[in-house]
């Protein structure tokens, strides 16, 4: 048998062993990559958090709705943010003045942002989420979504 044609078959028979194609498995990471959308919104009164004094001084809130396509053996997500579009990154944090972040399924999450009022306030962010292979702070990552840009004035 030629070397060329029992290398493939190999790889043929590891790809239906793993449950996908080669092209199966480049398609889904790439509708992964290109999946992240991001909605702003006004946040709901309960969610603006607490106002620091007079009208010019209140905390004013964005709810900030983010979701993403799954991708096949992630096991965990985590969602970065950045000031800027070629970073630093940082894993977004689990609240702000404004709130805690929501879960909203596995694939979606609500992040409250400050738009006036606080004392560091962005008018631009940039959300990426980053697919995990386990549950551990270890894991290994399995892809990167393309990162989205949000006005929050």
């Amino acid at each position: 048998m030629d070397g060329a044609v029992w290398k493939a078959g190999l790889i043929s028979l590891v790809g239906v062993a793993l449950g996908a194609t080669p092209e199966a498995f480049a398609a889904a990471q790439s509708s992964f990559r290109a999946s992240l959308t991001a909605t702003v919104m006004i946040a709901s009164p309960g969610e603006r958090g607490k106002t620091t004094g007079g009208a010019k001084d209140a905390l004013v809130c964005r709810e900030v709705i983010l979701r993403w396509a799954a991708l096949a053996k992630a096991k965990r997500y985590v969602i970065y943010a950045s000031a800027r579009s070629t970073g630093p990154w940082a894993e977004l944090p689990a609240s702000n003045v404004c709130g805690a972040v929501k879960r909203t399924s596995p694939t979606g999450l609500v992040d409250l942002e400050p738009t006036a009022g606080a004392p560091a306030v962005v008018h631009r962010l940039y959300y990426k989420v980053i697919a995990l292979a386990g549950e551990s702070p270890g894991a290994a990552t399995l892809d990167v979504t393309d990162p989205v840009s949000v006005e929050l004035q």
